[in-house]
């Protein structure tokens, strides 16, 4: 077995959230990216019970129920952080100690593919895009309006199976500058377009160096 400090490093170290609980629902451990994602102390949070915070939460039904929770989309109680989580009991000799949440982050580009399909021309247009380049062999032209040159098409017969997520999200900023402009309102209507924040489209702007 690990000595208790090594498995409090490894915790400590993840990217994902980690939030402990004891038999009582009891708050007794969160790691650094949970403090990160959600903004919530480690003194705060170790001072609060799951059922009171968020009852409906997958930490809270794994320690009600005593089953897994898997894939579980919500709102950590006592803050606005959106995520997905995983939560198991802690079961040693068919008692159960308290229960552990892992959970993620819902980045940007899944609540932009999500916004692509229900808001306005722009992005159901996009959202077309995102269909057609999710179905096998879709020509380069076709999602971006550009050809790809000889040595491009050799190497890839002028095909390809999947857009990278990274690409899309590169190509759905593009076209909605494209629309609202480049201007500092322009950006503001952008960023308004794609349910994102001025600093963000402009940290996106700078990463895809558009």
């Amino acid at each position: 077995m690990l000595p208790l400090d090594m498995v409090a490093a490894i915790l400590d170290s993840l990217q994902e959230a980690v939030e402990v609980t004891d038999s009582h629902g009891n708050i007794i451990y969160v790691n650094p990216a949970f403090r990160r994602i959600t903004g919530i102390p480690f003194e705060i949070r170790t001072n609060q019970n799951i059922f009171a915070i968020s009852p409906d939460g997958a930490l809270a039904l794994a320690l009600k129920t005593g089953k897994p929770v898997s894939g579980y989309r919500t709102k950590v109680g006592g803050s606005n952080a959106e995520v997905i989580s995983n939560a198991v009991p802690v079961v040693v000799n068919n008692e159960t100690l308290g229960a552990v949440v892992i959970f993620q982050h819902i980045t940007d580009i899944i609540k932009l593919a999500e916004e692509v399909k229900r808001s306005s021309t722009l992005l159901r247009d996009l959202s077309d895009k995102f269909g057609q380049v999710t179905q096998s062999k879709y020509k380069f032209d076709h999602i971006t309006g550009q050809s790809l040159n000889a040595d491009a098409a050799k190497s890839t017969s002028g095909m390809i199976n999947l857009l990278p997520l990274d690409e899309m999200e590169k190509i759905m900023i593009q076209r909605a500058l494209e629309k609202f402009g480049s201007s500092l309102e322009g950006k503001k209507e952008a960023a308004l377009a794609l349910r994102i924040s001025l600093a963000t489209l402009y940290n996106k702007i700078k990463k895809y160096k558009i």
